[in-house]
């Protein structure tokens, strides 16, 4: 990541605003840009046609939640518990 960097020293006497005079500051800026945007992962190339389950029990709430939360940039998601009981 590229950065842009600032150093303002100003003029005059060292002085530290104690008293009559000219008055010293310094200034540190340093820019960040904003991360480039990656680019949208392809379709899938072909898909494998499975039979339609009779015994699916529909989860579609919880199912409507894991693709909300899957679906923000840059999430995460992990799945737990045992594999195919449920």
């Amino acid at each position: 990541m590229a950065s842009t960097q600032n150093r303002n020293t100003g003029e005059g006497n060292q002085n530290n605003n104690t008293g009559p005079g000219n008055q010293y500051n310094a200034l540190n800026q340093t820019f960040y840009p904003p991360p480039e945007r990656f680019e949208t992962p392809p379709q899938p190339s072909c898909l494998i046609p499975f039979r339609q389950d009779p015994d699916f029990v529909d989860r579609g709430t919880l199912l409507g939640q894991i693709r909300e939360k899957c679906s923000a940039p840059a999430s995460r998601v992990a799945l737990v518990g045992l594999g195919g009981v449920g």
